[in-house]
């Protein structure tokens, strides 16, 4: 019987070679221009992991927003989102006098007014790729100072516990400065640096904010009268469960529900959106009741 035996490499057609050369560049080119590919449309984000997750204690801290702020005004008031949160039913707003009044009621946690550095706040004058701050306790007020080099957001948390059920009020003013830059106050902010942000701006705007891993609209640029642009503004928090009530200059403002967070530190905040920008944020009179 006739052994069979495979083929020697001399034995394989030369056309079949010059064929399978062909496919192996074409497949090693198509590799080559995926993984250009994938580096092109898949970098990392602006932002790095310690920038997100490990701000310093008075961090320039700036994750990538998901709106930004008009730098004029837009002459049309979000009324949709306005008339909506507003016109809570009536056991809502049977709820709200009934916080407001325990708020009223509950213990001092905290009380400053700033004519000393008695309570702990950060204060020190600092330099790095996002800001120039120089932050301090000053002539009755708590004073930050912020020039830009990139976005840039600060924030201070005040040194109490971590806390669920709170009333917050600071008097807070920006001085100079663009006019949708933000300043307000932070709260519920958790061990890995989650928080839900309120603020105002010198357009007679407020927003609600909460930053989870990436920021995550509440309430939208809204116009309030009660807002004074250029002025010292008395802002309110009351946080009863899932539920917040938030005023301005000691008029009920809007009120939100959400259990994302449900507890955390409490603080202050200022916001510049672009580079080469300058503004003072002062604050005075903070204070945190607890049940």
């Amino acid at each position: 019987m006739e052994e069979k035996r495979a083929p020697s490499r001399e034995a394989v057609d030369p056309a079949q070679r010059v064929v399978a050369v062909v496919l192996l560049g074409t497949f090693s080119a198509a590799v080559c221009l995926i993984f250009v590919a994938v580096l092109l449309f898949f970098q990392p984000g602006q932002f790095s992991f310690t920038d997100r997750y490990f701000p310093s204690a008075t961090s320039t801290f700036a994750p990538t927003r998901t709106r930004t702020p008009s730098p004029v005004p837009t002459g049309t008031p979000n009324t949709t989102a306005t008339q909506r949160l507003l016109n809570v039913t009536n056991t809502a707003r049977a709820f709200g006098s009934t916080a407001t009044q325990a708020a009223s009621e509950w213990r001092l946690v905290l009380a400053d007014d700033f004519a000393s550095e008695r309570n702990g706040w950060g204060t020190e004058a600092s330099d790095d790729e996002r800001a120039k701050s120089l932050i301090e306790v000053k002539d009755g007020k708590y004073v930050w100072d912020i020039s830009t080099h990139k976005l840039a957001i600060t924030w201070e948390t005040a040194d109490t516990t971590s806390l669920g059920d709170f009333t917050l009020a600071v008097d807070a003013k920006q001085i100079g400065g663009p006019t949708n830059a933000e300043y307000g106050v932070i709260f519920r902010e958790d061990v890995d640096y989650d928080f839900y942000y309120f603020a105002i701006n010198n357009l007679g705007q407020y927003t609600l904010l909460l930053w989870y891993d990436d920021w995550i609209t509440l309430i939208n640029y809204t116009r309030s009268e009660l807002i004074h642009p250029n002025q010292s503004n008395r802002i309110g928090v009351i946080a009863h469960g899932s539920h917040f009530i938030f005023s301005i200059n000691g008029e009920r403002l809007v009120e939100y529900t959400s259990d994302r967070i449900k507890t955390g530190k409490v603080g202050l905040i200022g916001a510049l959106f672009r580079s080469n920008e300058q503004a003072v944020f002062e604050f005075d009179n903070f204070e945190v009741r607890a049940p």
